[in-house]
């Protein structure tokens, strides 16, 4: 499959509802207009979609990444712990 790039939170929670584990990997921030990535992966969740969740995000706390994991997420990945390369 190739990459899909969808518009809106909303939008991907029906995406991913009419194509259950298609994808291989969701990976999506966890601040987003609408719905938050949390709220998205509970969301899809419950319509019976079990493809694996990724996040990465400047929110990154334990807080957070308790709540993503709580919720499904396969990893949780601060941007905090990113550094350039020259």
């Amino acid at each position: 499959m190739t990459d899909v790039i969808l518009p809106t939170p909303l939008v991907a929670v029906e995406w991913l509802a009419a194509h259950l584990g298609h994808p291989d990997l969701v990976v999506l921030d966890i601040n987003m207009p609408e719905m938050n990535g949390i709220d998205l992966l509970r969301e899809v969740r419950k319509r019976g979609c079990r493809v694996k969740f990724g996040f990465v995000t400047s929110e990154s706390s334990p807080e957070t990444h308790a709540m993503a994991t709580e919720a499904g997420a396969a990893f949780e990945y601060g941007l905090d712990r990113l550094r350039a390369f020259d």
